[in-house]
């Protein structure tokens, strides 16, 4: 007896099965579209893909081109800049002999202070009268 209702399990396993893979597999018209759909999008994302890539490879052309103006750019300013600094110093009329400095004392150099009368802050106290 066991074996009938194993038999009769297995048999309602297959019909269950089979009903299920017909409800969501949908029919043989339909498979042919899915592929054509599914084809349709992977070209699509290729295209997409070699766009970007196209444009990634536009951009670093665009920038190594940047870079190299900006260099160029630079050592014309270095090299105007030296020349600039060459010709002002060949230019320059500078003194044959520069004059002996001369030595002030410190009592010589004193603050002066501006307020009337004496508050002993720079210079004793002095009585104002």
């Amino acid at each position: 007896m066991n074996e009938v209702w194993i038999a009769l399990a297995f048999i309602l396993g297959a019909g269950v099965g089979y009903l299920v893979r017909w409800k969501s597999g949908g029919s043989a018209e339909e498979t042919p579209q899915l592929k054509k759909a599914l084809e349709s999008a992977r070209f699509d994302l290729e295209q997409q893909r070699q766009e970007m890539a196209d444009y990634f490879e536009q951009s670093h052309a665009t920038l190594l081109q940047l870079s190299q103006n900006l260099d160029k750019a630079n050592k014309l300013w270095n090299d105007s800049a030296s020349h600039l600094f060459n010709e002002q110093l060949s230019t320059a009329q500078l003194p044959l002999h520069q004059p002996e400095p001369v030595m002030i004392s410190s009592e010589e150099f004193q603050p002066n202070d501006y307020v009337q009368g004496s508050h002993g802050i720079i210079t004793p106290n002095k009585k104002v009268s």
